[in-house]
Formats: C-alpha cells, structure tokens, sequence
C-alpha cells in the first residue's frame, strides 16, 4: 500500500520520516521521490527519484499558450495590404437625403482597390421590384483618390429621387468585394 503527503519543502526530509509498514511518495517539481521501507528495519532500503517529463495538463497548458500567441501574432500582423478592401466610408452616406447638386461619389475602403478593375455604377431607383430589374443607370465608371479611394463624378441635372450606389472592386490582395447602398436626392 502506498500513502501520499504534502510536498515537503526539502525532499532530503523524506529520510527523516519514520517508516515501518507503507510506502512514501512525494512528488517536487518534475522529479517524484519513491521511498520503500524494510519490514524489519524501520529504514528506508530503497530510494528512486524519477524524472516525471511532460504530464497532460503540462502538454495542455504549452498547447494553449502557443496558440494565444500564434493568435496573437496572426492579428497583428494583419496589414491593409492583407485586407480585403470592405466599405468603410461614403459621401453621400447610406440613407441620406441631400440636396441638388450632388457632383461626385466617394467611396473609401479599408485596404487598398485596384482602380483599373474596379467600378461604381450609379442608378436611379424606377420602382420596379421585378426579379433581375435594375434601376435606370445614371453613371458608371470611377476614378481614384489615393490607394483607397474612389470616385465617380455624377452629371449635374440629376432630378430628386432616389438612388442606388453600386461598387464592384479588386482588392489589392486579390478579392473582389462588391455592395450597395441607397441614398436620396430631395427636392430644392
């Protein structure tokens, strides 16, 4: 039969303890000491230590930990030329009314857009809910800013209304992203 004891803060003091029948054990650190008594003697006849290694709950804790740094590194390292070019600004906003004359769009994204393989298509809303109908197409095409941005100038007789903004752009990571919003142009 083997009994436990709390760690003693100096495994030497395993040989202090008086052993008739049991056997000890105590485990300090990575290495368990093992003491078997003599049946006759009241001493200790044998004594092993043994290197414990890795136990589960340590393989578990080193696991964890290199997970929240591979994690932590993985977002931080993000930079905007990894990101896919999501909406993040508009003039004129999503649902807002404005007034005559609207000249231009400007959209602003997250990361960078190819310009070249990019477009905003601006459409007038007609009202039509049929499945595939688009509304009347008003401009199309874009310019840009600086990496993020774009633009599309806008005719200057645009009647009240309201508006459908339509973007389709490359990334410079190589996703396309496109979306749409609505804004509305009211009355002078």
């Amino acid at each position: 039969m083997s009994k436990s004891f709390p760690q003693p803060s100096d495994p030497t003091q395993l040989l202090t303890l008086p052993l008739k029948h049991h056997s000890y054990t105590a485990k300090r650190g990575d290495v368990r000491i093992s003491a078997t008594p003599a049946p006759d003697l009241g001493r200790i006849v044998t004594m092993q230590e043994k290197s414990l290694g890795s136990t589960p709950v340590k393989r578990f804790r080193i696991a964890a930990c290199a997970l929240a740094l591979a994690s932590l590194f993985l977002l931080s390292a993000g930079s905007p030329a990894r990101a896919h070019s999501f909406l993040t600004e508009s003039t004129p906003a999503a649902k807002e009314h404005v007034s005559p004359p609207v000249k231009q769009i400007r959209l602003l994204f997250g990361g960078g857009v190819e310009i070249k393989y990019s477009k905003i298509t601006l459409e007038l809303d007609t009202g039509e809910t049929d499945e595939g109908k688009e509304g009347k197409i008003v401009a199309e095409g874009g310019r840009g800013g600086d990496v993020k941005e774009m633009f599309l100038d806008l005719p200057p007789d645009l009647a009240p209304g309201k508006y459908k903004v339509r973007y389709r752009v490359l990334s410079t990571d190589g996703h396309v992203v496109q979306g749409r919003y609505e804004f509305f142009i009211d009355k002078p």
